[in-house]
């Protein structure tokens, strides 16, 4: 990430975040093949793990893109802010149930034990 964050910086705030979007992937990715070989997990059943929460991620991506565009405002009010907030989360929320019922079942039971 380093290489990534000196490259960044020469644009400032913007193109931190933008190393930050395009480096962590990148490393991610080695240390997920690293940790799957050193356990002995098929790199494909880690990934397959992973799918529900990315398939959620991405509706709410979609769900809070769309009711910016459907209610608009001032950006820089934390009302604005927070109403996306429980968008993002009910969406994420509800796709992951629709989703992985099973799953949220196992760490419901995790969280109550």
């Amino acid at each position: 990430m380093v290489p990534a964050f000196y490259i960044g910086a020469q644009w400032g705030v913007m193109g931190l975040a933008l190393a930050w979007l395009a480096g962590y992937p990148v490393v991610y990715a080695i240390k997920a093949y690293r940790t799957c070989s050193s356990v002995t997990l098929p790199l494909l059943r880690y990934v397959s793990a992973l799918l529900p929460a990315i398939a959620a991620g991405v509706g709410m991506y979609l769900a809070v893109l769309g009711f910016g565009w459907l209610a608009p405002g001032d950006t820089g009010a934390w009302y604005y802010l927070a109403r996306h907030v429980v968008v993002g989360v009910a969406a994420y929320t509800f796709l992951l149930y629709l989703i992985d019922k099973k799953g949220i079942r196992e760490a419901m039971g995790f969280i109550r034990s």
